[in-house]
């Protein structure tokens, strides 16, 4: 092992430009669903694995992440001087998620797990059978992170990995914000047409950006490391939770909508029901004068 990686995942504020080409690994992009590979903007350098990545282009839920990273010489030999050397380089602030890479591991020692431990979990708790076994890697994903030793000397997969990752994390992202919108308009008076609209932008989120499967089953290796991404992060129940509690707070006001509507047109045709009667009473009430005086 000649390398160890230790990366965070940081949220910016900035939205990258869109390219005819996104480059990963300083090779052109093929994985992706081509929508998403359409709506996705990177910028690279790949020597340092240094990352940045805008997904969703085009969307109110446009995310951009950075997957910044510091390659050290040798195995840190305490948890206390993991966390003094790397505090120095990363600083304090909070990251969406840790990786640990690296290319070129003979084995899961103690060593490796507990830097890993250390560096995604801030404790001891990793051990070897999260680890799943296999051909080319050992890997072990969670909501934390993920820790990800490869068998010979390329930093490529794990690299296209850390990619899947953060597309993970922008997508949780992006749902739990339509989530909050939600629970922010549920409140008296309730604007329905705020409610509408952040329906409709979801529903449009969901059929443009979010593909349970994006990466191409013909990259058969990423695509597997996809689906352990994607239930590491929960994402097919967060995306059912929330398209479920929009469709049914939609359905209950729209009902509430149109009730509300019914019962104004009913006392509007009733109002103009009386009118109607009254000036057909007074209607009569004319021509019986008239008659009467047409008597006398």
């Amino acid at each position: 092992m000649k390398n160890i990686y230790f990366g965070k995942i940081y949220a910016l504020d900035e939205i990258l430009s869109l390219k005819e080409k996104i480059c990963l690994c300083e090779q052109q992009i093929k994985f992706l669903n081509p929508i998403l590979q359409k709506t996705t903007a990177v910028e690279e350098d790949f020597a340092n694995l240094t990352l940045k990545v805008t997904f969703f282009h085009g969307s109110r839920f446009v995310r951009t992440l950075c997957f910044s990273s510091y390659r050290a010489a040798q195995l840190f030999s305490s948890k206390p001087e993991q966390q003094q050397a790397l505090s120095e380089i990363f600083g304090k602030t909070d990251s969406l998620g840790n990786i640990v890479l690296t290319a070129g591991a003979e084995g899961l020692s103690e060593a490796l797990i507990r830097n890993a431990s250390w560096f995604i979990r801030s404790s001891d708790t990793l051990e070897q059978g999260d680890f799943m076994i296999l051909p080319n890697e050992w890997r072990a994903i969670d909501g934390r992170g993920m820790a990800l030793f490869e068998r010979f000397g390329k930093i490529d997969h794990a690299y296209r990995q850390v990619f899947l990752i953060m597309l993970a994390l922008a997508y949780y992202d992006a749902l739990h914000q339509i989530s909050e919108e939600l629970a922010a308009m549920l409140v008296e008076p309730i604007n329905v047409e705020e409610l509408d609209k952040l329906y409709t932008e979801a529903a449009v989120f969901n059929a443009r950006y979010y593909f349970d499967n994006p990466v191409e089953f013909s990259r058969y290796a990423l695509f597997q490391a996809w689906q352990d991404v994607r239930e590491a992060y929960h994402l097919r129940e967060k995306n059912a939770e929330v398209t479920s509690q929009l469709a049914q707070v939609h359905q209950i006001l729209s009902y509430t909508q149109q009730k509300k509507e019914q019962t104004a047109n009913e006392e509007r045709n009733l109002k103009l029901a009386v009118f109607g009667i009254t000036l057909s009473i007074l209607g009569i009430v004319e021509v019986i004068d008239i008659v009467s005086n047409w008597l006398s």
